[in-house]
């Protein structure tokens, strides 16, 4: 995690600002091309944090707005942990298509 110090002592975590601003963003928007056009400013990885965080509203309203491709993508980028308790989650036919793009070697 990178800090940076400001005047006055206040500190702010780069992670914490794109976490919540991907969180905002989730929550203000309903239109999905609008929110994958948003979160197309973000990494993989960045996505895949705040995946774990969210309600299961907002996990329905990401995994609609990415593309599968995305999607696998972020899933990819989770521990794999994280990732199985996701996939225990997951609607079938959404698992079953993230399966068909999983890289192979991301299934280990």
């Amino acid at each position: 995690m990178i800090k940076f110090i400001k005047g006055g002592g206040i500190i702010m975590t780069i992670e914490n600002n794109y976490i919540n601003t991907i969180i905002t963003i989730l929550e203000n928007h309903e239109d999905y091309h609008e929110i994958n056009r948003l979160l197309d400013d973000y990494h993989h990885y960045e996505i895949a944090k705040v995946l774990m965080q969210i309600d299961d509203d907002l996990k329905e309203k990401l995994y609609q707005s990415l593309s599968i491709i995305s999607l696998t993508e972020v899933i990819e980028d989770l521990d794999p942990d994280d990732a199985f308790i996701l996939f225990e989650q997951m609607k079938l036919p959404l698992l079953i298509n993230i399966f068909d793009h999983i890289e192979t070697d991301d299934l280990v």
